[in-house]
């Protein structure tokens, strides 16, 4: 749902802005293989612009790391990681981050979910590939303020979990030390 115009899109939309995700109880993807997802979205955004060279599931920063020490070896040209989660990125990020000396290219990104001071972090130095995270509040502080809202919306009413919405905004160099501010 655009905030601001207050209209519904089945996918996400072309423009720029801040988007509420439905928040339904069931998780659409989960069990389900992430990375058809991630294609998905690619194909939909940006068909013929990529090519794909590798997937692999890796949600604990090491194994992330690993995997991607093994992706840049069969494909030293990779350029972008996308993933779901914070051991995604971490993983990532660190070994693009000895692959290139800290020489990152300007070509070269890791986009994920999920927000953690790590993450924060390595976002916020030029030395690593970290480009944004989709996240949903920011801060610490800002997820406890949103999860005590909806608790209480849920409880106080009976619109029912179904029906409360989750803001999800992009986490860039821009805005990075505002949300770091607010962790704990």
């Amino acid at each position: 749902v655009d905030k601001s115009t207050k209209k519904t899109y089945t996918s996400f939309p072309k423009t720029a802005g801040t988007y509420t995700v439905k928040v339904t109880g069931k998780a659409p993807y989960y069990g389900e293989d992430t990375s058809v997802h991630i294609k998905i979205g690619l194909k939909n955004k940006a068909d013929g612009k990529y090519e794909i060279v590798a997937t692999t599931a890796a949600i604990e920063a090491n194994l992330a790391q690993d995997a991607m020490d093994s992706i840049l070896q069969a494909h030293p040209d990779c350029r972008v990681v996308t993933g779901i989660g914070a051991g995604a990125m971490i993983g990532a990020d660190e070994a693009l981050q000895i692959a290139t000396g800290g020489k990152i290219p300007e070509d070269m990104g890791v986009f994920t979910t999920d927000v953690t001071k790590q993450q924060l972090g390595q976002l916020a130095d030029p030395t690593y590939p970290a480009k944004g995270i989709i996240g949903f509040e920011g801060s610490d502080e800002d997820t406890g303020r949103a999860c005590a809202s909806m608790f209480a919306l849920i409880l106080s009413t009976n619109v029912g979990a179904q029906n409360v919405f989750r803001g999800v905004a992009p986490i860039t160099a821009e805005n990075v030390s505002k949300i770091m501010a607010g962790m704990k």
